[in-house]
């Protein structure tokens, strides 16, 4: 309606029409002494006239286009039609990152709610938290925008840090199931690297016909500082009455900073014990050791803590650890878990015997190698596989961390262990270069009775053998072994110092190899640990060798005190039971969660997943669980806190098949949006443009129109005498 007023630009033209004026001619005398002072050539009026005319016709005109409220559409702006939006919002705790006085969590929200209010009508949106809670999400397309904004103003960042590949992957279902052609995606996240880990799809996962947009809440100064690691000696608490737990501090900022650290104890209401100053330079770590008193407490639990800075949830690393004297150790053996009440299974007898002998300082648990996925296996100081006839790829993967990480293994073999299936699962190098075994098995070697083999050429500079140097090395030599599994040596691993062999047999074969694999240690036996192939277990030198096998594998092994992680289940075993058992939890936010064991494939196994906040959980069962402690700490990935932003140019690859990818700050998010689903408005612009209009109309409207009056007229003596006294002539009378 408002461009009916157009039709006014034909105003000024009536206007001139109706007041233009025909010359008449007038009687005069001669016109020889007087003449016009504004003289102009007529050409040279009319266009001047003609340019006022058009400007004042072009205001009106512009004026009326301006009422109308004019829009600017582009392919990427001013679409009218509804879409299919899906949020994608980073939840984790490096979003919790506070800067300008707001967090980055804050400024994802404020942006969201501005996405949402710039939808066309008739979208539909879908609200993905990543690191949140799940039941915060709303996980469908939904006409009901109030929600989605009711459930952004209700959210928090959460204490985990989930990557943000599998809400993305939501996401893209999401989109790909909408029959609707107009499809948007937005993710909200502070840029950094870490939480885009696992991204790069390629052509597993697809956004074809979506409009992506990716929004960067994150702060452009990153200064961060956290506790990153805990551990604790296994045998500090042996010979002491205290406890030393040594902290890694790291400095994530670009400068260099004294950073003062705190242990304290205590589970409701903790105890400051002991504090120390670490120096730390840019981007950069430094440990220092905190020492507790353990005095008769079976276990220390705690915090250590550093002066809050902009993202504090990283600053207290929680800590849960028993200060007895024992070393524990996971026994595998072919059957189950072994119940406490009865005997221990046939193929594990000689071991759990041989450690548990009187006055040991080992604490051994046994279970069966189906049970290996379920357990934390950082716990153990040492893992002792007896033949393990059900290994699988997921219980071999499991012993593949554990051992890359640190940790130590001592293997037998049997007449039920798969030669083909350890070398597959155990033998190949994975991509770290690293293989559990130290050597590939061959074949089985069987003598006769009457010719057992002994052992031979003895490494007695080792550690587990230097107690048979000497005169004791003929103890050995009365182990007899009828069948062993032979080994495919390899001179360059030995070279590059990947095995060492500990002991052969009379005929050169390895009886006992030791292997690296990362961090951790292997030491395989090429015989069994039960009788059947070997006298190894019948021999009072069994008990020296495992014993010394275990502490050489197990001395130099720092226990990790926090190496549970927020959203990470607990798990419990509980051996010898059928029934369902009760276990109650109690969260660091002191709610109380009761769960119920199950069998699960004939272990009977408790789960527990509210593991949501960082903190101390007590446990409490009515059966004891497998090596529970009635303590544990949760702590955040330390990976989070570093908060090294994403490169640019890589943003493409994680999005592919996008009609278009662009990225835009949080600040700006609501109304760049509403600029592309509504158009660039051009009222402002016009009305700016009309005030300049006016003014040079004004302008020229003043210059162009001639005086009138007496004024205006000038005589032409008047001008040839001031032409005289320009010149210096006297002016006549």
């Amino acid at each position: 309606m408002f461009l009916a007023g157009i039709l006014t630009a034909a105003i000024p033209v009536i206007i001139h029409l109706l007041h233009r004026r025909q010359a008449q001619p007038v009687p005069f005398s001669t016109l020889m002494f007087l003449r016009l002072s504004h003289q102009h050539v007529a050409r040279r009026r009319r266009l001047r006239e003609m340019l006022l005319l058009f400007l004042r016709c072009t205001f009106l005109i512009l004026l009326a286009c301006a009422f109308a409220g004019p829009v600017l559409r582009t392919p990427y702006a001013g679409g009218a039609s509804s879409v299919h939006a899906v949020l994608v919002v980073d939840a984790s705790f490096s979003m919790g990152y506070g800067a300008g006085g707001e967090t980055s969590f804050a400024r994802a929200q404020q942006a969201a709610e501005g996405i949402v209010q710039s939808l066309p009508n008739g979208s539909e949106c879908a609200l993905l938290f990543c690191g949140a809670r799940p039941d915060l999400d709303v996980p469908e397309l939904t006409p009901n925008l109030l929600q989605v904004k009711r459930t952004l103003a209700g959210a928090e960042p959460g204490a985990s840090s989930v990557p943000l590949a599998p809400t993305l992957a939501r996401a893209a279902r999401l989109l790909a199931d909408s029959p609707w052609p107009n499809k948007e995606l937005y993710v909200l996240t502070d840029m950094q690297g870490f939480a885009w880990r696992g991204s790069e799809y390629g052509n597993a996962l697809r956004f074809d016909g979506v409009e992506a947009v990716v929004i960067d809440c994150g702060s452009p100064t990153l200064d961060n500082s956290a506790v990153t690691e805990l551990v604790i000696s296994r045998h500090a608490a042996a010979a002491t009455d205290e406890v030393g737990i040594a902290a890694t501090v790291r400095n994530f900022g670009p400068r260099a900073r004294d950073i003062s650290v705190t242990l304290e104890t205590g589970i409701t209401q903790r105890v400051r014990r002991a504090s120390q100053t670490v120096s730390t330079p840019a981007n950069g770590a430094a440990q220092v050791t905190l020492r507790e008193p353990v005095a008769d407490a079976p276990i220390v639990a705690g915090a250590v803590t550093t002066a809050p800075d902009a993202l504090p949830i990283d600053n207290t690393r929680y800590v849960a650890a028993a200060v007895d004297q024992g070393v524990s150790v996971l026994l595998v053996g072919e059957g189950g878990a072994w119940d406490p009440s009865g005997p221990p299974p046939k193929d594990i007898l000689y071991l759990k015997t041989a450690l548990g002998v009187g006055g040991s300082i080992f604490r051994s648990f046994v279970v069966g190698t189906g049970d290996l996925p379920h357990l934390k296996l950082d716990e153990y100081a040492v893992v002792v596989a007896g033949q393990m006839p059900v290994l699988d790829g997921e219980a071999a993967a499991v012993l593949h961390r554990y051992v890359e990480g640190g940790g130590g293994l001592v293997m037998f073999l049997g007449p039920r262990a798969r030669i083909e299936e350890y070398n597959a699962l155990l033998g190949q190098r994975g991509a770290d270069g690293n293989s559990v075994l130290p050597a590939p098995l061959g074949e089985r070697v069987q003598t006769l009775e009457k010719e057992r083999v002994s052992w031979d050429e003895i490494d007695d500079k080792h550690p587990v053998f230097e107690v048979f140097a000497g005169g004791l090395a003929k103890e050995l030599r009365f182990i007899r072994t009828g069948t062993y599994i032979a080994l495919a040596e390899s001179p360059q691993a030995a070279e590059e110092g990947r095995m060492r062999v500990l002991a052969r047999y009379a005929d050169g074969a390895p009886a006992v190899v030791e292997g690296r694999c990362g961090e951790g240690t292997v030491v395989l036996f090429t015989t069994s640990c039960d009788g059947a192939w070997s006298t190894l277990p019948l021999r009072a030198s069994f008990l020296p060798i495992l014993h010394r096998t275990v502490t050489w594998l197990a001395q130099d092994e720092a226990v990790p005190l926090d190496a549970r992680r927020v959203g990470e289940p607990l798990e419990w075993l509980f051996p010898g039971s059928d029934e369902a058992v009760s276990v109650a939890i109690t969260t660091p936010d002191g709610v109380v969660h009761t769960v119920a064991s199950t069998l699960d494939q004939g272990r009977n196994r408790a789960v527990f997943t509210e593991t949501n906040l960082p903190g101390l959980y007590r446990i409490d069962a009515r059966v004891t669980p497998h090596n529970a402690q009635p303590i544990v700490a949760i702590n955040v990935d330390p990976a989070e806190s570093d908060l090294t932003r994403l490169p640019e140019g890589r943003l493409r690859n994680l999005l592919p098949g996008a009609n278009s990818l662009s990225s835009i700050g949080a600040a700006h998010a609501g109304a760049e949006m509403l600029r592309r689903h509504e158009g660039l408005k051009l009222w402002g612009p016009l009305l700016a443009v009309l005030v300049a209009m006016a003014l040079v109309e004004s302008l020229l409207a003043s210059l162009f129109t001639p005086k009138r009056g007496p004024e205006g007229v000038r005589t032409r003596s008047h001008d040839i005498a001031t032409r005289r006294l320009e010149a210096g002539e006297e002016a006549p009378e």
